[in-house]
């Protein structure tokens, strides 16, 4: 039985469901159950609504996908600081080992480098470029995430990992975590944010064709593939 689900998230909201409704029962002959959750946890800062799908994985289909909003990769990192730093000096001010960025909540961003504590690690390099934005990719001693800075306004916003852009103003990125997910879709414009977390699910694949987001993922309990769409 596929799996569809509409998902309203009120104001500052957080949806857990039940260890029941995370268990995806399908019919045989017996009935058989699949450990594996295509029902995530979501956390919003405004009202939004989701439609979640599982989908066959005849219907996935990444050659569909032509990217229009591709990222100008950058080559050399200490290059590219120093073109910003000149370019831009009231945003990109260094302290010692980094940066400090605030998002437009007025809350402070760090990326600094942080090469002697092992488990404190951190290291911050200019990754990649887009319209009005550059990409500062943060790997830590566990993960890493994408702090994006609007070189129009100097305010910052992070993600997941590689921010993947639906239009020129929304994007969205994922991320695997020894098992689970987490899945980011943020609007720059009105700031608005929401996060599925999925259990027993690693993400391996993604594409969008418009407003319709596509995935691959492993159950982890069943190493069976599973397919999914997400559509805002």
């Amino acid at each position: 039985m596929k799996l569809s689900l509409l998902i309203i998230v009120s104001l500052v909201s957080l949806l857990t469901v039940t260890n029941e409704q995370k268990t995806i029962k399908t019919t045989t002959e017996n009935a058989k159950q699949v450990d594996c959750d295509l029902l995530p946890s979501v956390r919003s800062n405004h009202p939004v609504n989701f439609h979640i799908n599982e989908i066959d994985s005849s219907k996935y289909n990444p050659r569909a996908f032509q990217d229009p909003y591709k990222l100008t990769i950058f080559a050399n990192s200490d290059s590219i600081e120093k073109i910003y730093q000149e370019d831009y000096p009231e945003i990109f001010k260094k302290t010692d080992k980094g940066y400090k960025f605030k998002n437009s909540q007025g809350q402070e961003i760090i990326a600094e480098n942080n090469l002697e504590q092992e488990k404190l690690y951190s290291k911050y390099e200019f990754k990649a470029g887009f319209e009005n934005y550059v990409m500062i990719l943060l790997t830590y001693f566990e993960g890493s995430q994408v702090v994006i800075i609007d070189l129009e306004t100097g305010l910052a916003f992070t993600t997941l990992d590689k921010p993947r852009f639906i239009t020129e103003t929304k994007l969205y990125s994922f991320a695997d975590y020894y098992g689970d997910s987490d899945i980011h879709f943020y609007n720059i414009e009105t700031k608005e944010s929401v996060h599925f977390s999925f259990q027993n699910l690693s993400i391996v694949d993604s594409y969008n064709v418009s407003n319709h987001v596509f995935f691959k993922a492993i159950c982890m309990t069943t190493m069976e593939e599973k397919y999914f769409e997400i559509l805002n």
